[in-house]
Formats: C-alpha cells, structure tokens, sequence
C-alpha cells in the first residue's frame, strides 16, 4: 500500500506492504455517515462534506493552507451565486524534522514557500483563473490566522444547516485517501451542538486576518498565463540558464561555487542536464575556458547526486601526464573524491596499472581528458579502456573540434558507450568494428552518427564566451581580480635565411626520397565502403592508393628529421639574449617541464624569458603568462596549431594581445602538401595500422611547398569559421529560439525572464492552430534536471529530443499564431495531456537506465518461472508485483508515480558485483547489460532475496504535472 508523505519528506511506497485493509474495514459496523463522515466502506468525507457546502448561501471553510487546490475546485462547483469564507491556518508537518529558523517567516511567507515549491496542477487552470477574478471581485473572501505563537490547526466546515469539524484537511488526502474522524452535526438533528460548532467556526473567523491581497500575488505567481514567446522564453531560460542547479552546486560547497564563472555554472547545470537525460556528456568547450574547474566541480556536482538516491559513487579521471597535476589540485579544491590517472598507464604495464585497471571496474563515474587523444580503436589503451569499465555516467573533455571524419565519430562513440547509444547507431558500430575487413559507414549512418553525438554534446566558442562576459564583466575575474576575457589574436610570419648551401642539400634529398620504396600491410580483404563507391573509387583505385602511403610516409619521416633541433635553438638564443632565462621541456623530462609550468602559470611573477617545448606541451597545460607563441616548425595539421595556440589564447589571459608567429621556411625546407595531408588523415605512425585508404587525388598531388602566409589564411579562416558558425551541440537548436538572426523571442523578453528574480512557476500559453498540441517544459531541482515534451496529437507519443521539440516549436509558432485563451476545453486538454507526461518522463530516461529497466523485467519474469517451478507462491507474488510496477500496471501506481531512475540505479548496483565478476574473464569486444541476463536468472537463489529486500519500499516522485513551469497548448480556433 502507498503512504501519503509529509510535504517536505521524501515520498515512498511500501510494494510489498501485505496490510489487509479491506477486511479490516469490514471488521464491526462504522457508524452512519451522515453523522461522522469517513473514508470507509466506497464513502468518503468529500461526498458529504462538499454536499453541505455547494447549498449553502454562505460556506466557511477553516482549514490549513495546504488545501488551496481543493479549495479551487470548490469555488467552481459553488457557481456564480454563492460567496465563499476561507480561512487558512498551518500545516504542522511543515518546518518539523529538527529544523529552526532564528527568523520565523510570516505567513504569507510560509504559505508562498509551500506552493512553489509544491506547485499546483496545471489541470485547474481554468478554474485557478476563474478562482483568482471570483477573489478579486469579493465574492471569496480569505483571511489566516494571525497568532504565530498558537497556530490553528481547526478543520471545521459550515454549510447548509450542517457543520462538520474533525481531523480532515480539505485536501484529497484527507477527504479521500486517508483514514480520518469527523462528527457532523446538523441544525434539525442537534441543534445545540451545531449552534456551539458553528459558533466556534464563526469566532476563528472573527479573528482572522484579510488575505485577499498576498493570496492574489501567490496565485498569480502559480499560474500566469502569457503570450507564446514569454513562455518559450520561460522554458529556454529554465534549460539554458542552469538557475535550477544553482542552489544545488552552493549546497554542494558555497565558497568554491562562488569562485565559479556564470559561464561555468552554465555549462555545470548543462552538463547535469545531458547526464540526466543521456547517461554521458561530451564537453567540447574552447579552449582556455577554464575546463578543468569546471569538470572538477561539475563531478563533485553529479557525486551528490548519486549520493542522494543512494550509494556512495567511486570517480576515476583518465588524463595526459601533463595534466594529472592540475586535475588533482582543482578536484582538491572542489572536494571532489577523484582518482586521477596518466593515460600512460593504459598503454603499458606498471606497479599502479592494476590498480588503474580496478579503479576503472568499480567506478561509477568515468572521465577523460583530451578524449581525442583515443584515435586508435585497435590500440591498447583504447581497448583497455573500452572493455575494463562499467561506470553509470561517463564524460569526456576535449578542446579539439570534433566530427571532421567517420573515424572521429566511431572512437567518440565508442567512448560514450554502447548502453547510451540507439540499436540503430550500435548495428553500424558493430558493422565498422568487426575485425578483419573495413567496413566504412554510408553517408546516412554517418550523418546519423554525428546527429547522436551531438545530442550529448556542449560546444561554446570564444565568441559565445566573450558574449557571456559582456553580460556580467564584473563576474569574470581571475584569483588576482583582473578581469577576464579573450584576448585578441595577432598571427605574424619570420623568415629563416636559410644558407643556399644547405637549401641545395634539401633539395638533392627530396630527389632521392623519391626513389625510396615502403612496406604495407595489407589486409585480408580489401572491401569498399557504400560512401566511397558512391564517390566513384574503383577497387583497383582504392589497391594503388592503399600502395602509395609507405612511399609518402617515408618522404614525411626524413623530411622531418630536417628541421632544427632545441638544443640548437637554446644556444643561439643565449648568446643573443643575454641575461634572458631560456627554458627547454619536453616530456620525457619532468623538472624541465614543471619549470616551465612555474613560470609560465597564471597570475606568476612578470618576468622575461622563453621557453622551448615540445608538443608534448601542447595540450591540456595553462601557459597564459606568456604574451607570444612561436611555431618553430610549419604544424602539419590546424589541429596542432590550435593546440599550440590554446595554451596563450585563453580566458583568463593577462593579455589584451596575444602574437603567433609562423615560420616562413624556404621552399626546399617548406612542408609540402603531402605531408600535409598523412597528418590530416590522423597519427602518422598509426596511419597504415588503420587500414584507411588514401584518395586517388593524391597520386597527383602536387609537392609545392606551403608557405607561412597560406598556413596563416588556412589557421585563420578555419578558426573564423568555427567562431562564427552556430556550435552544433545538444543545446544549438534551442539557443537559436532566443539567439541570433532567426530568433523567434526579442532579446529582451528572453533578457527578461533570463534576470528576473521573481519567481513565477508556471507560464502557460495558448495558440490558435489546426490541430491540438502541447509543449511542456518541466523545472529542473536538485535530483533531475528540466525536461521538455512535445505532443503533436492526443495520442501521439512524447517527442523528447531537444533538437527535435525546438524544430517544430519553430515551425508552428514562426508563423506568430494568434494567443487564445484558458477556458474549460483549453484546461480539459491540458489535462489530457500531463497525465500523460509521467509515461513520457519515463522514457526520456538515459538509455543505459531505460535498458537497466527492461534487463530487470526480464531477469524478474526468469525469477518467476524459477519459483512457479519450486512452488514458491510467496516469491512469485513478490516477483510478479515487481514486475507489473516495471510494466506500469494501473493497480500498482495508485499511490503515485516511482522515481524510475532512482530504481535503474538500484538494479545497476545489484548486479555490479556480476558485472565486475565478467569484466575481469577473458572476452572479446564490450560488455553490454544483455549480457548478464542468463546468468543474472540462474543466480536467483542469491539475488533474488536481495533485489526483494532492495526494492521493499520505492521513492516517489512528485508529480509532473505540478512541475511544469512553461507550457504552450495549441487549440484549433473555435
């Protein structure tokens, strides 16, 4: 049976509760309920009660203000006539629980509290409107208790020649759910105690105090009902803003949220939101955005709140070596329970790679730093980490755009894991991973590809950052109190004046280079791709261009062995800079390099000096104290330029100028276009473990040198272009409702409801349209984050993709319908369809959770047939009641609605210890919850028991419905 909770208690439901309540009832007579009204036997006070109220001329109701909704729908069935007398007192249950406040709200106050944090069902629209006029009018009067010393706690109700006053609150609960007494007492019956019952509800009456006025404030602050654009502005805050996370994260820790950038508390509340809702997030921030404070507070973030449904989640970050440092000390400062490890143990054995192998098994969230670093799928350190992990929430770091080729897509999805991804997207996977052949994807599995991965994606650009800032300058500050912003970017060109002897030299060796041959190894079976056939590649093209990479990786190797060397460099630069302190670090040499770290950090002492790195520095390290990069070779890819270029160009640069300077070698010495492209393609020294074949076009291609000033062009039009285009994460489509030139909300509505400080809850429009629709936009708190729906008919099923809902929204509401108004038929849908939201919650659940429940249901049907075998009548109803709450059967959500995440989470942690038991057996390939089922069912003599004891008593959650704080019904125009 389910318990009706206390308002700020969280909500259970006892499943296995064996409570005989109807035979109880039955035991003795109940006396007759015209004289005590009660909730037994099919009656309920309500029908009695209610009776006595619509016929009077002048009904009193006291009662406590956790009434109000009832108390709503009682105005609308008094009609037009009839006044209404209200007089609100306190609820007991609210403030207990060994809580005090040293200032005690007033109780307006107190009464404004509850409801908002409550909410009210969207259902009463209609009448809430008519409810709130019929208050402006007089024609309900509402007073409360004044005397905060000795609240009221009377449940009295006077009606026609009737009183009744007992334990009943005029809630549902108490005129419907639960067992209460009551004594009525009418004027023809006992005249002397009705007379003495009403005197006593007049007498509280007489004392109370006018609340018409903070009532109307309340009400409208429930439901306001507005335009469509103030209500999609509503629901893009609520999901863009990240204001619900922020009571959250200062609950987690108030001095280090403080320290947090507003652009690192968005992109924290929106990173929860794709954790929430996919199960894994890929943060593909710009670099120098501050990142790793952002990922370390946003993992002590997702810790609490996996805590708060239960368990005590273990975190592990993969990270380069050059950045292992950084992660621990920004975890420290965010009290962030991390395991940090060098990406270097995945790829070699030593005394901590078992420990790194553990860490993984038995973590519950998993991150990784620089994900693009994971190029090779066959590697094995991808391998290790693909197989040896079984956490809950994954999330991956990278600064590098991502999706410039099909391989970027496989290795991002592969991170992201298999449970999180859609069969569809798992069938290509499976198709491209098979060993043996290459397998390339069609151009539609692609796109495909990338459009999921986008939907676990947040992309902001320097521009948007910049955009940010321009918001709040004051809030953007390094720890010195200098403000922050990018700086702008100066690219430069030097000439090296090489010698014509040794520019002859170069020439004569790239004579001989193409005389050299190159070994490949081919494999089994040579097979093209639906997408290269489609391109007109021919299987003799795709023969010769497969034979013609040794040749161009061996010109690039040797060309490469040409350029000048550090330690060169190091001289020439101290006999020319006297005085000056030159710096050389490469990664090999931890000392070297942690002094250049020390003094090249933020906010370090103004010095002189220069540093010489290698590329090992060229990612994941803060050097924003220098004012000038200089590349001292041609990079080959514009990857490895914007690496290079991330570690000045950064967010909290002292700079208002950064210089980047490109070398301009002479032609015999120039990089040439080949080159170029085996570095485009990927890691050169992985290139023909791939089995990637190279295009026909670069048998001809030409080996012009390229100079610095083309390279310039290239960098910059590229980072233009990034800059400029729309960034296409999981929030673009929505950004573009309240953002740029096809916005369908001004800015300063959206500016609006972005800053405003006044709560509202609920914002609901209504449209003129062809046909009936809904949009929903649900609040985000500190267990779940905002959710979206669209219906596009009555029955049509939910659509949850934000790419998708914004997309329609744009379509139907571009053409600027006409707003209507809330009547009877307007609440009569808007009730259709949020009783439809919690089946829709539900399947909005990440995939691995939504697949965690299905695995459940059948590993419990495998346990019924296993006790319907041993004739074990009391674990097989056990089972079965289990397995019908799984399946949403109406008799099991009487009581209300489970927190099905809440359950995911309870079964993946049952079964871990079987899923670590497999992970560490020898197999092939990854590990997916379907393969634990058989032997999930055969343990039913062990597990059995402990998923029966684990799932005795379910959370509740509270009702969709009154979370909705933005909704747009579309109405055919009548």
């Amino acid at each position: 049976m389910f318990r009706d909770p206390l308002p700020d208690t969280a909500r259970t439901a006892d499943l296995f509760s064996d409570f005989p309540e109807e035979s109880r009832e039955g035991q003795g007579v109940w006396p007759p309920p015209d004289r005590f009204p009660l909730n037994v036997d099919g009656r309920t006070v309500r029908e009695r009660v209610i009776a006595d109220l619509v016929s009077a001329d002048s009904p009193l109701v006291v009662t406590g203000y956790g009434a109000l909704e009832e108390l709503v729908r009682l105005e609308s069935d008094l009609g037009e006539v009839r006044p209404l007398r209200i007089l609100l007192g306190n609820e007991p249950s609210v403030g207990e629980g060994g809580h005090r406040s040293l200032k005690a709200p007033s109780f307006p106050e107190e009464v404004e509290q509850y409801w908002l944090d409550r909410g009210i069902a969207l259902r009463l629209s209609a009448r809430l409107i008519h409810f709130r006029e019929r208050l402006r009018e007089g024609a309900v009067e509402a007073r409360y208790w004044p005397d905060t010393q000795r609240p009221l706690h009377a449940k009295i109700y006077l009606g026609a020649g009737a009183v009744t006053l007992g334990s009943s609150n005029f809630s549902r609960n108490g005129l419907e759910r639960q067992h209460e007494a009551n004594a009525r007492f009418t004027a023809t019956g006992e005249p002397r105690r009705y007379r003495e019952a009403a005197a006593l509800a007049e007498q509280f009456w007489s004392f109370g105090e006018d609340y018409t006025d903070a009532l109307l404030a309340l009400l409208e602050r429930l439901l306001h009902v507005v335009g469509w654009r103030d209500a999609l502005a509503r629901a893009c805050g609520e999901l863009l803003e990240g204001d619900w996370a922020k009571g959250f994260l200062q609950q987690v820790d108030r001095e280090a949220f403080r320290a947090l950038w507003p652009a690192q508390r968005q992109g924290i509340a929106q990173a929860l939101y794709l954790l929430d809702r996919q199960g894994a997030v890929l943060i593909a921030d710009a670099t120098g955005s501050g990142k790793t404070r952002m990922g370390a507070h946003l993992l002590r973030a997702q810790q609490a709140r996996i805590q708060g449904v239960g368990g005590m989640p273990r975190s592990v970050m993969i990270a380069p070596s050059t950045v292992v440092e950084e992660w621990e000390r920004e975890a420290s400062r965010a009290d962030t329970a991390l395991d940090v490890f060098s990406v270097g143990l995945l790829s070699h054995g030593s005394r901590k790679a078992w420990q790194l192998d553990d860490a993984l098994r038995r973590a519950r969230l998993l991150a990784v730093d620089e994900c693009h670093n994971f190029h090779n799928r066959r590697s094995r350190r991808t391998r290790r980490l693909f197989t040896n992990h079984l956490a809950d929430d994954v999330l991956l770091f990278t600064a590098t755009p991502i999706n410039r080729n099909v391989d970027d897509l496989v290795r991002i999805a592969d991170l992201l894991g298999a449970d999180n991804l859609q069969p569809s997207t798992l069938k290509a996977l499976e198709r491209v991973n098979r060993p043996g052949r290459w397998h390339g994807l069609g151009e539609d599995e692609a796109a495909q590809l990338r459009d999921e991965i986008r939907t676990f994606t947040i992309r902001r650009t320097k521009r948007m950052f910049n955009a940010l800032i321009d918001r709040a300058p004051g809030a953007y500050r390094d720890h010195t109190g200098r403000p922050c912003r990018y700086p702008e970017h100066r690219s430069y060109s030097y000439s090296l004046n090489e010698p014509a002897a040794d520019r002859e030299r170069a020439g004569r060796i790239r004579e001989l280079l193409d005389q050299l041959f190159g070994v490949v190894q081919v494999p089994a079976v040579l097979e093209l791709s639906a997408v290269q056939r489609q391109q007109g590649l021919t299987e003799d093209q795709y023969r010769d261009n497969l034979l013609l990479g040794p040749h161009k990786l061996v010109r690039y190797r040797v060309m490469a062995a040409l350029r000048s060397s550090r330690a060169a460099l190091s001289v020439q630069l101290e006999e020319r800079l006297p005085g000056v302190e030159i710096w050389q670090a490469t990664g090999s040499d931890e000392r070297s390099r942690q002094a250049v770290l020390r003094a090249f950090r933020p906010g370090g002492d103004e010095q002189t000096g220069v540093a010489l790195c290698s590329d090992s520095l060229s990612e994941g390290v803060n050097l924003q104290a220098a004012s000038a990069l200089v590349h001292l070779d041609m990079p080959s890819v514009i990857r490895v330029a914007e690496q290079r270029t991330g570690r000045v160009d950064r967010l909290d640069s002292p700079h208002a100028e950064v210089e980047v300077w490109w070398p301009g070698d002479a032609e015999e010495f120039a990089l040439s276009a080949d080159a170029r492209f085996l570095d485009r393609v990927g890691a050169v020294t992985e290139l023909l473990g791939t089995n990637l074949p190279l295009p026909e076009d670069l048998q001809q291609q030409s080996r012009e040198s390229v100079d610095a000033d083309t390279l310039i062009r290239e960098y910059e039009r590229t980072a233009r272009s990034i800059e400029e285009a729309e960034p296409h994460d999981a929030f673009a489509a929505v950004r573009g409702l309240v953002e740029g030139s096809s916005a369908l909300v001004e800015p300063d509505i959206y500016e609006y409801y972005r800053e405003c400080s006044v709560r509202v809850l609920s914002r609901v429009s209504v449209v003129a349209s062809d046909a009936v629709w809904a949009f929903f936009c649900l609040a985000g708190s500190a267990d779940r984050a905002p959710r979206w729906f669209f219906f596009s008919g009555p029955d049509a099923e939910a659509t949850t993709s934000l790419d998708k809902v914004a997309a329609v929204l744009r379509e139907r509401l571009a053409p600027d319908p006409p707003n209507g108004e809330i009547d009877d038929s307007a609440a009569r849908w808007l009730a259709h369809f949020s009783e439809r939201l919690p089946e829709a919650e539900r399947a909005q659940l990440p995939l691995r959770k939504q697949r965690a429940l299905q695995e459940m249901t059948r590993v419990l049907n495998g346990f019924c047939e296993e006790a319907a075998r041993q004739r074990e009548q009391v674990r097989l109803d056990a089972y079965l009641a289990l397995r019908n709450l799984l399946e949403r059967k109406p008799e099991t959500l009487t009581g209300g609605e489970p927190d099905w995440e809440a359950l995911a989470n309870r079964w993946l942690e049952l079964i871990r210890p079987y899923w670590y038991r497999r992970l560490t057996q020898q197999r092939r390939g990854v590990l997916r919850l379907r393969d634990l089922r058989k032997e999930l069912i055969e343990a039913e003599s062990e597990l059995g028991p402990e998923v029966l004891e684990a799932f005795a008593s379910l959370p509740l959650q509270s009702s969709a419905e009154e979370r909705v704080v933005a909704a747009i019904l579309g109405m055919p125009d009548r």
